[in-house]
């Protein structure tokens, strides 16, 4: 009998299973479709014209890139164009109106917004989607599809998202390389020339003057060519280069890349100031007859760099292995040493009351050793008491496991006024560099400094309390100095 009804309870299952798959699921399927605008995945559309009161723009996609090929030929954005697909397959029926009026003005469908067409893989064009006004109430939209007479209410957002000028849909990428790919970098203006060239042992400085550059200068002034985008676009710009400011240009930047020496140039030209107070300025791509493209005025500032900018401002330069010993002598007549041990860690010569702050060693190693300035305040100076540097505040050798010093670095004071200025150079070198003030203060060092004392430590370790909620800070110093 168990048996009997366990077999009835399957077979009742196994029917209503198949009756929800068969019926109900369909059924849910067909309601859900129902709400959607259109039922298709978004790779199914290769073609996206939209039309406006006052124009109209076609894109296609052709080898898996979206282009725009009306009113102009070029590359779109495929971010914006795939925001723009996911909007319209996103887009669900709010409401729909049965009864429909033959004047259609009310809902702004007599002259629509925007009209959309879609047209698929196999050729087959979607139905025509019109959008006319907000509703007044429930942020909707108006709609219309082509071969219906009912309206449906559509998001708001659709229409935000299809009210798009050429502008916002073309790709707005000036350069497009690979900082591996550029061997020579050259950046002309009207009264100079800069020119890097990339060597084995990473960028030389060959005009004005030959030096070693910044690698991560250099990164960075290519991440910004890279970076620099469109905000507008003049397709056939009437007036001559000049009046641009492109003949000649502000500046001029060209790259050089790959195996071929292909190059790529770019031209700043002037400033254009536009109806809101906003200030962009005109580039042009060189090879590219059109369009001129308007990018951000930063953008002048971004890539008009100096030769000074791309200098390698490294005082001295050593890895982790190479120092054994740092000497410090200090102008009061201090001095200690610090020497690394068979495991790594370094030591010092001046011992003092407490404990040995060992990380303290090897950050003031670490801070020689990524030691750079700020600028560059002279080449081949004449006369180092300028600088301070006749009679250091600090000079630190550093020297390998042999004994033998291979750099040594020389800081310097200087008081101008009320300012006092910090330098540095290393000896025998050719440049003086300028120093910010929290880089000279890791510097310039006491042995007494790398030592923690006992005191210090119990101070550390028992702050004083805090205010409870609500009690003023004051009065809990108050009551602590009575």
């Amino acid at each position: 009998m168990n048996q009997r009804k366990s077999l009835l309870m399957i077979v009742i299952l196994l029917i209503l299973g198949g009756y929800i798959y068969l019926v109900e699921s369909p059924r849910e399927q067909k309601a859900a479709e129902e709400k959607k605008l259109v039922t298709l995945d978004k790779d199914a559309i290769v073609e996206i014209a939209l039309t406006y009161p006052d124009r109209a723009v076609t894109l296609k996609k052709t080898d898996g890139k979206w282009r725009i090929i009306q009113p102009v030929e070029a590359d779109a954005d495929e971010s914006t164009v795939n925001n723009l697909i996911t909007a319209v397959i996103d887009a669900e029926v709010k409401r729909t109106l049965d009864e429909v009026p033959q004047d259609l003005t009310v809902y702004g469908l007599n002259a629509p917004r925007v009209k959309m067409k879609l047209v698929l893989k196999d050729g087959k064009p979607l139905p025509l989607v019109s959008l006319g006004k907000n509703t007044p109430v429930g942020s909707s939209v108006y709609a219309q599809k082509e071969g219906m007479q009912k309206i449906l209410l559509l998001p708001q957002t659709l229409r935000t998202e299809l009210a798009k000028e050429v502008k916002d849909l073309r790709d707005r990428t000036i350069l497009t390389f690979s900082d591996d790919e550029v061997r020579k970098i050259a950046i002309r203006a009207a009264d100079s020339e800069i020119v890097l060239q990339k060597a084995d042992s990473g960028w030389k400085l060959e005009k004005p003057i030959s030096a070693k550059a910044d690698d991560m200068e250099v990164r960075t002034f290519l991440s910004n060519l890279r970076s620099i985008r469109a905000q507008d676009f003049l397709e056939d710009p009437t007036l001559e280069p000049k009046e641009f400011g492109l003949a000649p240009p502000q500046l001029e930047v060209t790259l050089t890349i790959g195996t071929d020496n292909a190059q790529k140039t770019i031209q700043l030209g002037n400033e254009k100031t536009n109806d809101n107070g906003g200030k962009t300025r005109y580039l042009k791509r060189v090879g590219l007859e059109k369009p001129l493209f308007l990018v951000g005025d930063s953008v002048l500032r971004d890539v008009g760099k100096t030769a000074t900018d791309f200098r390698d401002k490294t005082v001295a330069q050593f890895t982790q292995e190479q120092a054994a010993k740092v000497e410090v002598k200090r102008q009061d007549g201090e001095a200690f040493t610090l020497t690394r041990g068979p495991d790594n860690k370094w030591t010092i010569d001046k011992t003092a009351e407490g404990t040995l702050r060992e990380p303290a060693l090897s950050q003031f190693v670490a801070d020689l050793r990524e030691l750079r300035g700020f600028e560059i305040v002279a080449d081949n100076p004449t006369d180092l008491s300028h600088y301070g540097l006749d009679q250091p505040v600090v000079t630190i050798a550093i020297s390998d496991k042999d004994g033998k010093k291979f750099a040594t670095i020389l800081t310097g004071q200087k008081t101008e006024g009320e300012t006092k200025k910090v330098f540095a150079m290393a000896e025998g070198g050719q440049t003086v560099f300028g120093l910010r003030d929290h880089v000279f203060d890791r510097l310039n060092k006491k042995p007494a400094e790398f030592w923690e004392k006992p005191n210090d430590k119990k101070e550390a370790s028992a702050p004083a309390p805090a205010p409870s909620m609500g009690e003023p800070a004051k009065q809990n110093e108050e009551s602590a100095q009575e």
